[in-house]
């Protein structure tokens, strides 16, 4: 039971409710401003119509007997007889007064009582003005439009004539129009809920069909994509933005997956080494020479399983966000001659020429120096590893207007051409014996690639197999 509240009211709180109910608002809200804004316009105009037809009929009975020989007894004939009134102006009801208010004649639904007395009075100083308004009859209710003007005889007697004309079939048309508005509102209400759901439901459909995918996607069941509706919409821009970030997640989980069975197996192997030789050690008595000779083999082995790990720390470091550069002012010349003399003893003791060639002076650059010394020293220690005696490594400086360029050259064992895009994967190995002869393990190029990287330049490799190496370096002057 719980649980059925709990998903009830989690309906209730769901987009599709709310959109249904803001269509439903949108829609009454318009029905009913468009129907009040038509009944407030009917009746204003039906008004103004029934002033104007009050008006003009008044006026013109006015201009036939204004300044005309007309006795009071001629006019009440005049009146009584409707001689003067035109046809279709029987709904209209009239009363003649003097000047005194006297009421002299007037029709049989005229209603005589103190509100038309008080419009008199309201003229008794004016010539030919016409006063109107709208009086409420207290007697029958009804509501009554009324035009009074006052003229003058060629006897040069003052008259009041008053017209009036009860506005009920009006205010019963505007009444009829309000009720219907009032009455179709459940109609309209009911509507507007119906045709939002029906239209939420058929907007928000791809919504249920990517959440009923993303539901199914796990970490055994990777390649589901979102489905794209293909309308162009914000829908279909969003499903694709997942599926980007899906593939880039799968992607990662690949990626650590296969670092993980790599580290595993990368630094089993020097354990497993080490482990072996102390096996040696206690099967039997050794010589000394003996116990050096395998005491030897397992620091080596430890400086390899120490090298690993340093490296490994290095590239967490770079996944993470506190991979941070040092940046410091430094001299290219001085920087690769040291790195030359640093490594020129190793390159000697292989029978190689190690050799550093620029035409620059001095080469300043904004950069990491502990990092970038890192970068190169993976790249001389790789080429004096795989380079064969006799052979010769070459680092060139060139610089630009918007760079410098590093170009690292030897004649080592060199790479096949179709392994080029992937030497820089972390314990990505060509020949994986031939890097357990010469002490690889895969994770080296991974780190300059990174270094470079994080100083916004490139790498880039151009290898033959059997005639070597060459690295370029790019780093853009900041």
């Amino acid at each position: 039971m719980f649980l059925n509240n709990r998903k009830h009211f989690s309906y209730l709180r769901s987009i599709r409710t709310k959109l249904v109910l803001v269509y439903a608002y949108i829609i009454i809200a318009t029905i009913l401003a468009i129907s009040f804004f038509f009944y407030s316009y009917i009746s204003h105009r039906l008004l103004k119509l029934s002033k104007e037809y009050l008006q003009n009929e008044l006026q013109a009975v006015v201009q036939l007997i204004k300044n005309k020989p007309y006795s009071s007894i001629e006019l009440i004939d005049l009146f009584s007889q409707q001689i003067l009134f035109n046809k279709g102006s029987h709904q209209i009801n009239y009363a003649l007064y003097n000047r005194y208010s006297d009421l002299l004649v007037k029709s049989a639904n005229f209603s005589e009582n103190k509100t038309s007395q008080e419009r008199i009075n309201l003229l008794k100083d004016t010539v030919d003005f016409i006063y109107e308004g709208i009086s409420i009859d207290t007697v029958y209710k009804n509501k009554l439009l009324y035009a009074t003007s006052k003229f003058n005889t060629l006897s040069e007697r003052s008259y009041y004539l008053q017209f009036e004309i009860n506005r009920r079939g009006q205010d019963d048309t505007s009444d009829i129009f309000l009720e219907i508005i009032i009455l179709s509102f459940p109609i309209i209400l009911v509507f507007a809920l119906v045709s939002g759901y029906f239209l939420t439901k058929w907007v928000l459909s791809p919504v249920s069909k990517i959440t009923k995918t993303a539901r199914n996607i796990s970490m055994t069941n990777q390649y589901l994509m979102l489905p794209i509706a293909g309308t162009g919409d914000e829908l279909d821009e969003l499903a694709i933005t997942f599926n980007e970030t899906f593939k880039k997640l799968h992607q990662s989980y690949q990626n650590v997956i296969r670092f993980t069975a790599d580290a595993s197996h990368e630094l089993r192997l020097p354990i497993t080494a080490i482990k072996g030789e102390a096996e040696i050690i206690l099967e039997k008595p050794r010589t000394p020479d003996e116990y050096r000779l395998i005491l030897e083999s397992i620091i080596e082995e430890m400086d390899r399983l120490s090298q690993i790990i340093k490296q490994l720390l290095t590239l967490t470091r770079s996944d993470s966000t506190d991979y941070e550069l040092s940046k410091e002012s430094m001299d290219f010349v001085v920087f690769f001659n040291k790195l030359i003399e640093f490594y020129e003893a190793l390159a000697e003791s292989e029978h190689i020429q190690l050799s550093f060639v620029t035409i620059e002076k001095e080469a300043l650059y904004l950069g990491d120096q502990f990092k970038l010394q890192e970068l190169f020293s993976n790249l001389i220690e790789n080429a004096i590893r795989y380079t064969l005696q006799g052979g010769f490594i070459k680092i060139e400086l060139f610089k630009s207007d918007l760079n410098y360029k590093i170009l690292i050259t030897d004649t080592g064992i060199g790479i096949p051409k179709d392994e080029h895009a992937k030497i820089f994967d972390r314990f990505y190995r060509v020949d994986k014996a031939r890097s357990r002869k010469y002490g690889g393990s895969g994770l080296g190029l991974s780190i300059v690639k990174m270094i470079v990287n994080a100083h916004k330049g490139q790498i880039e490799v151009d290898s033959t197999p059997g005639k070597g190496s060459s690295f370029t370096i790019t780093l853009p002057i900041v």
